[in-house]
This record gives structure tokens, C-alpha cells and sequence, in this order.
């Protein structure tokens, strides 16, 4: 037989039959058989040994070796075994017919010691490429994890992906390396040192590319049993830049007849907001989110407030992000005062001004009820009294239940020092990231700051009744909450054509977000 290499041509020598073909690791399954078949009309002599992916016109090149690597001992006790099994004509007759089809279906061709010498070469320099190929890769993307262009979620996304890409390459090469130039063991040792040194290099950059995206990717609250509530109101003040700097070391000491239930809660918001900086996954915040539940319910907590009661319904009455916002902030300290002036008003709207009334409660959410095409519309119809119509029933000698309509202008105003937080609730809005991101919410303060501008942190969504998600925007990227679940969304999505209930605002003060 003749093989043509270029415009030279050589006899290929073919091994003889009796030739034990060996393969070398990794072997698969079929090779292992074929090899057992081989082995057992060989006792002793020379075999020959599969050069990996050297092929030429359908020959698979092989080299010579002298004889297998097992001790003497060995080698004539097995001898011994195999020649007795020859005398059982049965099993040497399926074990020829066996090796006749692996000859058939398989040519080979010997190569000398120079040639196979010239292909080790040849494939040490093809793996020297390959490797030197995929670590300028790494040097160059290394660069990039420290460059600001990459760093965002999409950036840093796609240099995960890259990473990926590079090490997997190293693994390949690794695997390559492993099944070749057996003789050649230092060599081989130190090319496999190195490509592990480049895979550990590559999995470090991908470990701080993952804590980067983890950053600025929020994480999951798994429910744990009507915690979805809490979920969406959290998301979004978890999302809060320096929500940090916000939590105080020790609650207000009044109300005194709260202090202690105040004081459990805020050391259970602050065991939970540990395990978020500490990147804790998201089943075990979810476990503190129901001890922060939890300490809420054994407070008496009713309608954002504190009663004495322990009323055992209460908890399934208590589902609204409303409800914990307005809780969390007093807690937190950075609710407001909030005074309402209500001023009859006779048929012909007339102001009755003897009969005014003022009163200032605390409050943790502005409640916005006018209708509006956008939000800054609906703050800016704060700017003048309301109407506002009432009824009550008095009882005398000729009705037991009369009802008598009144009328009044109502004034809710803000007062004191502008917050750091601003929860409304809203009816049916829309949210429109694009007009909502900042709104001036100056005719809400009673003596508005020279800066009542608030940028949009999120907004907490109600669907049928029963279920509560959050859209939050973090690293310049909006993002949907559904307790584990979140992922990164467009403007354009489906998540903004829901209406908010609650939007969350923070000071604005050197841009948006």
C-alpha cells in the first residue's frame, strides 16, 4: 500500500495480524474491548500504540512499542491462561472472528521513530498556539473588568459569557494535552501545570465579573407563606443608594407605650438587611423576612400602626405594601407629619372659617386620590383645598337614624423637614418611566425647600387582590421582582402596562440615579 504525501509517496507497513493494537487514555468504551480482543492472542513481543487524530487517506497512524507494561510474573501466569483457553476451540474461534471484524474495519499504518517523532513536534507546537491563542484572550479580557465601558449589566454579561467561552477552551486544551506524547513527560507536565494555572486565573475573573452582575442585579425574596407584600415594598428600598446610612442605630423613645415592640422590629429589619450585604442567597432571606413578619404581627400592628390589642385575625389582614411601608418608615424614622385643615363649607361655598380644624398625624405614605394624565399633574392639584363631601347620623325624638350631608375644603400639607424617602399611593397609574424618573413634589409641603424634586427609585404593583411584585431600578437598569424571581425589563414591557399602587421616590440631588 502507497500513501501520497504532497508530491513524495511512501510504502505505509501495515502491523500483522497477531499485532496487539493498543489505544492510549482516554479510551472509550469500544476501545477497551477492542484492546481486551487484541490481548488475548498476544504473549509476548512487540504491539503498537494509536496516535491520536493521525489519519491519512482512512489509515490511523500507529507507533511501535516493545512490550506491554506488566512484570513477568504476570505476564507468564496470564500467558499460561490464555494458552489452556485456547484448547477450548469455542472461545478462541469468536475471539479471531471478533478480532478479524475490528481488522477489517480499521486499517493502520507504522510510522518510524522519526516521523513520530516530527508529529509529538508538530502537536506541541499546535498546542503552544492554541494555548498562547486563548491567553492573549484572557490578558485582554482581564483588561476589561476594571474598564467603566464594561461596566454594566449587559457589559458585564457579555464578559461572563466570554469567560466562559475561554475557559472551556483551556479545559479542551487540558483534555488535548493529557492524551498525548506519553514519552515526553516533563514537557507534558509543565504545559498541563500552565493551562491549569490560566483555567484558575479564569475562574477568579469570573468569580469578581459574578459578584460585579450580583451587585447590580437584585436578588430574590422567596415567600415564605403571604410575604409577597413585604417582597415589593422592600425591593425597591433595598434599591435605595445609601439605604445604609438610613437605618438608625436605636428607634425614637416615644411613643413609650411602643417602644419595646418597635425596638424588636428594627433589630429584626437589621438581621435581615445583614444577611442582603452579606450576599445571603435568597431562601434565607426569605426565612428573615418572616421573622421581620413575624415580629410585626406580635406587635399588634393594625393598619401601619400600634394597638394593645393581639387580635388573632389581624394577620390575614394585613397583606398591604402600603401597610409595611408605613410601618418600616416609622420604624426606620423617616415617615413624616402630615397636617390635614378641614373648613366647612355652606351650600352657596361659603368657608366657614370659626368651624376649621387642624390635626398632624404621622404618616409614612402620601395618599394622591386626584385623577391626572400624569403624576406631576396629580401632585401639582395638591396646590389648592380639596372638596370633599361627608355624612353622618344623629339620632333625635322624631328619627332614630337622621342623615345629614356636609361639605368642607380639605388642605393636606407636609410639614417639617423634607424626607429622604417618599412613598404615594396612587389609583390606577400607569407608571412612564420616562415622564415619572423626576417629579417636583413641592405642592405637597406646607413650606417646600428650595429642592422638592424626587427621582423614582421603583413601584410596588397589586394584581387581582391576591399577589404583590415590584419594579425597581438599579445600576441604570429596571428591573421586575416577583419574591424569588427577578429579571432585567425594557420600558416597553409588559410589567409597566400594570398599574402601581405605591411609588417610591427618593431626594433628588446630583441627577437621576
Amino acid at each position: 500500500m502507497k500513501i501520497k504525501l504532497g508530491k513524495f509517496s511512501m510504502t505505509a507497513i501495515r502491523p500483522d495480524f497477531f499485532t496487539p493494537v493498543r489505544f492510549e487514555e482516554p479510551k472509550t468504551i469500544k476501545q477497551y474491548i477492542q484492546e481486551g480482543v487484541d490481548n488475548y492472542f498476544y504473549l509476548s513481543g512487540r504491539s503498537v500504540v494509536v496516535i491520536p487524530r493521525e489519519i491519512l487517506n482512512g489509515s490511523q497512524a500507529v507507533r511501535i512499542i516493545k512490550d506491554q507494561d506488566q512484570g513477568k510474573v504476570k505476564q507468564v501466569i496470564l500467558g499460561a491462561i490464555k494458552v489452556i483457553s485456547y484448547m477450548i476451540v469455542i472461545i478462541p474461534l469468536l475471539m479471531l472472528v471478533a478480532k478479524a471484524s475490528f481488522r477489517l474495519t480499521h486499517k493502520f499504518h507504522i510510522v518510524s521513530k522519526d516521523k513520530y517523532e516530527s508529529i509529538v513536534r508538530q502537536k506541541n507546537y499546535s498546542l503552544v498556539k492554541k494555548v498562547s491563542f486563548w491567553r492573549h484572550f484572557l490578558f485582554s479580557y482581564n483588561k476589561a473588568i476594571d474598564d467603566e465601558k464594561w461596566n454594566s449589566t449587559q457589559g458585564l454579561s457579555f464578559l461572563i459569557a466570554e469567560f466562559q467561552t475561554i475557559k472551556g477552551s483551556f479545559h479542551a486544551l487540558l483534555a488535548e494535552t493529557e492524551s498525548e506524547h506519553t514519552e515526553y513527560q516533563e514537557k507534558k507536565e509543565n504545559l498541563k501545570n500552565f493551562i491549569s494555572e490560566l483555567i484558575d486565573q479564569t475562574t477568579e475573573s469570573l468569580s469578581a465579573l459574578q459578584e460585579k452582575i450580583q451587585n447590580k442585579t437584585p436578588r430574590g425574596l422567596e415567600n415564605v407563606g403571604n410575604t409577597c407584600y413585604m417582597n415589593s415594598a422592600l425591593q425597591p428600598l433595598l434599591a435605595i443608594g445609601n439605604f445604609k446610612q438610613l437605618i438608625p442605630n436605636s428607634v425614637a423613645p416615644e411613643p413609650e407605650d411602643s417602644f419595646e415592640a418597635r425596638k424588636n422590629i428594627l433589630a429584626s429589619f437589621k438581621d435581615f438587611f445583614e444577611s442582603w450585604t452579606n450576599k445571603d442567597n435568597a431562601a434565607n432571606l426569605g426565612h428573615k423576612v418572616g421573622n421581620l413578619r413575624k415580629e410585626i404581627f406580635e406587635a399588634g400592628l393594625s393598619q401601619g400602626g400600634f394597638t394593645n390589642s393581639r387580635d388573632q385575625d389581624q394577620e390575614r389582614g394585613f397583606q398591604d405594601a402600603g401597610q409595611f411601608f408605613e410601618l418600616i418608615l416609622h420604624i426606620l424614622g423617616k415617615g413624616f407629619q402630615l397636617e390635614i385643615t378641614r373648613t366647612p363649607v355652606m351650600n352657596d361655598g361659603t368657608s366657614i372659617e370659626a368651624r376649621k380644624t387642624e390635626e398632624t398625624t404621622p404618616q409614612g405614605v402620601f395618599y394622591l386620590q386626584l385623577p391626572g394624565d400624569s403624576l406631576q399633574e396629580i401632585v401639582n392639584g395638591y396646590q389648592a383645598a380639596l372638596d370633599q363631601e361627608g355624612e353622618w347620623r344623629v339620632e333625635d325624638s322624631h328619627s332614630q337614624s337622621e342623615i345629614l350631608f356636609f361639605r368642607f375644603k380639605e388642605m393636606q400639607k407636609i410639614v417639617g423637614p423634607v424626607p429622604e424617602i417618599l412613598v404615594v399611593e396612587v389609583n390606577n397609574h400607569v407608571v412612564n418611566p420616562e415622564q415619572d424618573h423626576v417629579i417636583n413634589f413641592a405642592p405637597l409641603f406646607k413650606e417646600p425647600s428650595e429642592n422638592c424634586e424626587y427621582k423614582l427609585v421603583g413601584f410596588s404593583q397589586n394584581h387581582h387582590q391576591v399577589h404583590w411584585t415590584s419594579v425597581v431600578w438599579k445600576e441604570n437598569n429596571w428591573f421586575y421582582c416577583n419574591d424569588g424571581q427577578t429579571q432585567q425589563v425594557p420600558i416597553e414591557s409588559n410589567f409597566f402596562k400594570h398599574p402601581a399602587n405605591y411609588m417610591i421616590f427618593q431626594k433628588h440631588e446630583n441627577g437621576y440615579l
